[in-house]
């Protein structure tokens, strides 16, 4: 699920086309998330949430408009612009989350792992800042769905949420990072190290 709103539809052609030529073998069923346009893919559904509420409850829309088809949830940010992933990986450890009733995952090496659970990913400790974060990152959909608060934004849910996880163990993240993108967007902003990439 690819988060985004009708406002930053500008950087669409340029997520779509990297996520195309970098990902091609992705094996997931994949969905836009916005207000009112359509996924410029042919390959991703869109949920359109209709007027802009807040993140939380943009995402929350979603969650209910697709809980009843999954478990699992893979979110990524429409300003993390994908150059390299590694699929092959990314199954393996999708495979063993499941089987270790996992929480959530996040994909980049982003808080790192405190505790080791094999040679691929650790355990992220309770007090690890950004615990919880959309960015790369597989969640349980029951999980995600219990830690987003109405009216939240996407910063808040990062220090907030990440403090509403302590009741959660089985978070991890991977000592190698599965993907490399180039962050575009802070705070409505392109960095220009980005725009130069």
């Amino acid at each position: 699920l690819v988060l985004s709103c009708d406002k930053y539809s500008d950087l669409w052609p340029i997520f779509f086309d990297l996520f195309e030529k970098n990902w091609s073998d992705c094996p997931f069923d994949k969905y836009l998330l916005t207000n009112f346009k359509k996924a410029p893919s042919p390959d991703f559904n869109t949920i359109n949430i209709g007027k802009d509420r807040s993140w939380s409850d943009n995402l929350l829309f979603a969650i209910d408009k697709i809980l009843g088809k999954y478990a699992y949830i893979f979110l990524f940010m429409d300003d993390g612009f994908i150059t390299r992933v590694n699929t092959k990986q990314i199954v393996k450890d999708i495979k063993t989350f499941i089987d270790l009733k996992g929480d959530y995952m996040t994909f980049i090496n982003e808080p790192k792992p405190t505790k080791p659970i094999n040679q691929y990913f650790g355990e992220i400790e309770i007090s690890s800042k950004y615990r919880a974060t959309a960015t790369c990152a597989l969640w349980d959909i029951t999980t995600l769905s219990s830690l987003l608060k109405k009216g939240e934004s996407a910063w808040g849910f990062e220090i907030f949420g990440s403090e509403r996880s302590i009741k959660y163990s089985n978070f991890y993240s991977v000592y190698k990072d599965r993907f490399s993108y180039v962050h575009g967007v802070i705070k409505g902003m392109w960095l220009p190290s980005s725009v130069k990439k």
